[in-house]
C-alpha cells in the first residue's frame, strides 16, 4: 500500500515557519520508521496551523501505518474538509485522501469479514465509492484504479458468504418446521390410536407410524455433522441420547406395540415420541438464540473496546460524565435496535444487494470499455496491496 508524502514536503513552504519546520521533521521521523515521534511533531505543528490539511493527512498516514484504520479514515476525511481553507485548492491532496479512505475501508472490511459480514459489505461499498471519487478527480490515479479491483473482488466474496449464511438460516428454519410438523403428526397418531379398539386395529395406524418414523430418521441424518465439520455439541454431550434419538426409540417401541395390538402401550410411546420431538424443536431454537446472543455480545464488545480506546486520548475533566452519558445512549439505542431488528435488517439487505449489483454492473461496463480502448493489448497489473 503506497501512501506518498512527497506533496507534504512542498506544502510546508506555504505555511508558517514553525509549523513548516515541524512538518519536515515529522516527515523525516516517519521516513525513519519513528511513528510515535512523527505523530508528536505533527500534533505540535497543528497547534500552529490547526486548519492545515497536509498535517491532518499526515496524521492519518501514521495511524494507517499503525493499523488503526478507523481513526486514519477519520483523519483523511477531516483533511478533505480542510482543503477549502487553503489559498489555492489542491485536487491532488483530495485525490490522495480519497484513495487513502478507500484503503482504510478495504482493510477494515477484511477485518470484519469473518464475524460481521453485513458491516464488512458496507465498508467495502464505501471503499469502492472512495476510490471512484479519487478516479473522478484524477483519471490517471493508478493506485486507486488498481486497489478498486481488489475491493470489488472482496465484495463479491462477502456477498457469497452472506448468501451462504442466508441459505443456512433458511435450511435451519425448514428443518425446524419439519420437526414441528412431525411432532403434530405424532400427536395425531397417538390420538387415533387412543380412539381405536384393539379388535379394530388396522394396518393404517401402523403405516402412519412407519411413515412418521422414517421422516424422523431423515431429519436425524440431516443433523449429523458433515465430513470435516465440527460437531455442535461436546463429546460428552454426544454420548448422551438427545431428544431426537429418544423420539426414535419411542417410535420403534410404539410400532412394536401396534404390531402386537397393545394399543394402550403404543399410545404411551407415541405421546412420548411427540414430546421428545417438541423438546428437540425447543432445543434447536435455544441454540439459535444463543448464537445470536453471542454474535451480539461480540459486536458490543468490539464497540465498547473502540469507545474505551477513544476515551483514553481524551484529556477532558468530564471523562466519567461523558462515558456514562454515552453508555446510557448506547443502552437506549440498543433497545430501539432490538425492537425493529427484523425490519431494519430486511431494509439493509435490500439496500446492500442493490448497491452491490450496481457496482458489479458498472464494473462489467467499465471492463468492456477498457477492452475496447486497449484493442487487445491488455496486460495484467499486480495488486498494490
Amino acid at each position: 500500500m503506497r501512501l506518498f508524502l512527497a506533496i507534504l514536503f512542498i506544502a510546508a513552504l506555504i505555511h508558517a515557519k514553525d509549523s513548516g519546520t515541524l512538518l519536515k521533521r515529522g516527515n523525516a521521523a516517519y521516513s525513519e520508521g519513528k511513528l510515535d515521534e512523527a505523530m508528536k511533531l505533527y500534533d505540535e505543528a497543528l497547534v500552529e496551523s490547526p486548519e492545515n490539511p497536509y498535517l491532518i493527512f499526515n496524521r492519518g498516514v501514521v495511524l494507517f501505518k499503525q493499523g488503526d484504520y478507523e481513526k486514519a479514515r477519520d483523519e483523511f476525511k477531516s483533511a478533505i474538509d480542510k482543503i477549502p481553507n487553503l489559498k489555492r485548492s489542491d485536487s491532488s491532496l483530495e485525490c490522495r485522501a480519497w484513495t487513502a479512505i478507500g484503503d482504510c475501508g478495504f482493510f477494515m472490511a477484511r477485518q470484519y469479514a469473518d464475524k460481521e459480514v453485513d458491516n464488512a459489505i458496507k465498508l467495502c461499498l464505501e471503499s469502492i465509492q472512495s476510490y471512484e471519487n479519487a478516479i473522478r478527480l484524477n483519471a490517471k490515479e493508478k493506485t486507486a484504479a488498481k486497489n478498486i479491483a481488489a475491493s470489488r473482488m472482496l465484495l463479491k466474496k462477502l456477498l457469497g458468504i452472506k448468501y451462504a449464511q442466508a441459505q443456512q438460516q433458511k435450511q435451519q428454519q425448514e428443518l425446524a418446521n419439519k420437526i414441528k410438523e412431525l411432532a403434530e403428526r405424532q400427536k395425531n397418531a397417538a390420538d387415533n390410536t387412543a380412539k381405536t379398539k384393539a379388535s379394530d386395529a388396522t394396518d393404517e395406524l401402523k403405516k402412519e407410524q412407519e411413515k412418521i418414523s422414517s421422516d424422523t430418521e431423515d431429519i436425524a441424518k440431516q443433523l449429523q455433522p458433515q465430513p470435516g465439520q465440527q460437531p455442535q455439541q461436546p463429546q460428552d454431550a454426544q454420548q448422551q441420547e438427545n431428544p431426537l434419538s429418544q423420539a426414535r426409540q419411542a417410535q420403534d417401541a410404539a410400532l412394536e406395540k401396534l404390531n402386537s395390538n397393545d394399543l394402550d402401550e403404543a399410545e404411551k410411546q407415541q405421546r412420548l415420541a411427540a414430546e421428545k420431538l417438541k423438546e428437540m424443536l425447543k432445543q434447536n431454537e435455544q441454540q439459535q438464540q444463543q448464537q445470536q446472543q453471542q454474535q451480539q455480545q461480540d459486536e458490543n464488545g468490539e464497540s465498547e473496546q473502540k469507545q474505551d480506546d477513544s476515551k483514553q486520548q481524551d484529556d477532558s475533566g468530564d471523562k466519567k460524565q461523558d462515558k456514562q452519558e454515552k453508555q446510557d445512549e448506547q443502552q437506549q439505542e440498543s433497545e430501539q435496535e432490538k425492537q425493529g431488528a427484523a425490519e431494519e435488517q430486511e431494509k439493509q439487505d435490500s439496500a446492500t444487494d442493490q448497491d452491490a449489483r450496481e457496482i458489479i454492473d458498472r464494473e462489467r461496463h467499465d471492463k468492456r470499455e477498457r477492452e475496447k480502448d486497449r484493442r487487445g493489448n491488455y496486460r495484467a497489473v499486480p495488486m498494490d496491496w
